[in-house]
């Protein structure tokens, strides 16, 4: 197994840094495009992958046949969109769903239809536009089959969130705090917590850029 990587830097190896800075690179590029995980190769078998999901639906706005499969679902999206095979029943257990029964009033009046609303929540780093995009299509579209006609315009009556929660702030795993690259490194190995280090450092140097940005246009104002 390779030392780690500020190891091999005190070493002065450029070349042998380069090579781990070009492969770290290659895994985050996996990592954002969806392709870093097969839970089935993984030794942990998808331990250690934590979407969750807060499932606002009426009381009574589906049958129960049609509300399961729609919650079946639901699972089945929030590890898609994290790059997990949701056929993989040991990743399944740790897809959590949180069923909400609401009172829905529309400019303060109870509403006509029902409206549904999902509340998506997974580690930093895990989204980026192109998943959140295609989680709320997906979500969206698995409601519009769930009520298979029964009402009108149900795509407007729906609405996804898709949150990460901060690095950090991910508590569980037995009353630990879990951070993207902890978990990286388990499911995936070393070279992935190089890569999940990666995105998290590309979003601070974003979020950086953005305020430089915001206070540069202050400054000029």
């Amino acid at each position: 197994m390779d030392p780690p990587l500020a190891t091999r830097g005190r070493r002065s190896d450029h070349r042998g840094l380069g090579e781990a800075l070009r492969r770290a690179g290659a895994a985050a590029k996996e990592w954002l495009e969806g392709k870093h995980h097969d839970p089935a190769a993984s030794p942990e078998g998808g331990k250690h992958t934590m979407p969750m999901c807060d499932a606002y639906i009426p009381e009574g706005a589906l049958s129960p046949s049609a509300e399961r499969e729609l919650l079946g679902r639901i699972t089945d999206l929030l590890l898609e969109h994290e790059g997990v095979d949701p056929t993989n029943e040991r990743a399944r257990a740790l897809a959590w769903v949180f069923v909400h029964r609401h009172e829905m009033y529309v400019a303060g009046a109870p509403a006509k239809a029902p409206h549904y609303r999902f509340v998506c929540q997974v580690p930093e780093g895990q989204y980026n536009d192109k998943r959140r995009a295609a989680v709320t299509a997906a979500m969206t579209q698995a409601v519009i089959d769930a009520e298979d006609g029964s009402r009108p315009d149900p795509e407007r009556r729906v609405w996804v969130f898709t949150n990460e929660v901060k690095d950090g702030t991910w508590g569980g795993l037995g009353g630990r705090i879990a951070r993207l690259p902890d978990i990286a490194e388990l499911v995936l190995g070393r070279e992935f917590r190089e890569a999940a280090e990666q995105v998290l450092a590309a979003r601070r140097r974003q979020e950086a850029e953005l305020l430089l940005a915001a206070a540069g246009e202050r400054a000029v104002a």
